[in-house]
């Protein structure tokens, strides 16, 4: 804490100029370092800051919403290097404890009232940076909310090695989604089987595994309409995790059927009369 106080104090000693501006409605607030540092941060539903600019270090008070995001922006080395959160001095300089708002792919770090305090931002191989003083304020962000699609029933078939299945499949945006427990279920005992497993937001899928059934599989085609939202839920296939398009209906989650076949190499094809059909003897081709 001491360390944190002594190089605040200097930075407000050296101050040049002193802005202050009140946004009339809550709006993204980008700081960057005005010193070597090539750190800039972008905080969203910021209602007021405050900010001075010294010899060698940048100071901001921003009021922010609970829920707001901070990025980082065009260098993904730049860290927390300390933070005086809620009464507790954090440094993360040289314990491995490096703390980065956001990840390399541009995820937006959420803050939260537990984040609330004062971040000395800098990056990767200088100490010069700023320090943001984020408070809480306002009324919380209100998240966006997935878009909901229709999911209509399809007369599309279903064969597996030459024999027939009947699976739970909806028609979203143009494309068949198939449950991924019925696809296990008609892939069971063959080479390209797999597990399924669930748990805490997670779907787990294991090739190679027996798949052990629920009693909910292959119930057929829908008799209605549903609507489908994009799944939350994290896809875990060979312990990697995976970005395919997955949507959650009634509680299950759908999967493209070429996009489990790239991830697990069976075939995948479509003839007229046949409809749609999985050979496990062959590769996944496109």
């Amino acid at each position: 804490m001491k360390k944190l106080k002594q190089a605040l104090s200097l930075s407000l000693a050296l101050v040049l100029s002193l802005a202050l501006a009140v946004p009339a409605f809550a709006e993204s607030v980008t700081m960057e370092s005005p010193f070597l540092s090539t750190a800039k941060v972008t905080i969203s539903d910021v209602e007021s800051r405050e900010g001075v600019v010294g010899v060698t270090r940048a100071y901001a008070v921003l009021t922010a919403k609970t829920g707001a995001t901070l990025t980082i922006a065009d260098n993904t080395g730049c860290t927390i290097r300390e933070a005086y959160i809620n009464g507790k001095v954090y440094e993360f300089i040289n314990d491995g404890k490096t703390f980065n708002i956001g990840a390399a792919d541009g995820t937006p770090f959420v803050l939260t009232d537990a984040h609330i305090g004062l971040w000395f931002v800098a990056d990767g191989s200088t100490n010069n940076g700023f320090f943001l003083n984020v408070i809480a304020g306002g009324s919380p962000v209100t998240p966006a909310q997935p878009e909901v699609k229709a999911a209509n029933p399809t007369n599309d078939k279903l064969e597996v090695n030459g024999t027939a299945a009947d699976p739970t499949v909806y028609k979203i945006g143009g494309s068949n989604y198939f449950k991924i427990r019925d696809v296990a279920a008609v892939l069971n005992g063959t080479e390209k089987q797999f597990a399924v497993g669930y748990s805490g937001g997670k779907v787990t899928v294991t090739s190679g595994q027996p798949y052990e059934a629920t009693g909910k599989e292959l119930e057929g085609a829908p008799d209605s309409s549903r609507e489908a939202s994009p799944s939350n839920d994290a896809i875990v296939i060979d312990g990697a995790e995976t970005s395919l398009t997955v949507y959650k209906i009634g509680g299950s989650n759908y999967f493209k059927l070429r996009d489990l076949g790239e991830a697990l190499n069976f075939y995948v094809g479509w003839e007229a009369g046949r409809g749609v059909y999985i050979e496990t003897d062959r590769p996944y081709s496109k």
